[in-house]
């Protein structure tokens, strides 16, 4: 089961004090990829728009997201 995956990305979002449109500027992505992340678990289907979320987020791809293009629960 994917327990908590929206919560762990939305609160690594607001560790870092960013509003979802900030990030979703920053990682030149729509703010409604950000949002269907953090309510859904729906995580963006692009390679490179993962690598930015995570990026903007100041962590590796890898440590948001597995192989799958899913969102890490670790």
């Amino acid at each position: 089961m994917r327990n908590n995956i929206s919560e762990r990305f939305k609160k690594l979002r607001q560790s870092r004090g960013l509003p979802q449109a900030v990030l979703a500027r920053m990682a030149r992505t729509s703010l409604t990829t950000v949002s269907l992340l953090e309510r859904w678990n729906i995580p963006p289907r692009s390679q490179s728009t993962r690598q930015r979320l995570a990026e903007a987020l100041g962590i590796d791809s890898r440590e948001l997201f597995d192989e799958q293009g899913e969102v890490s629960q670790s």
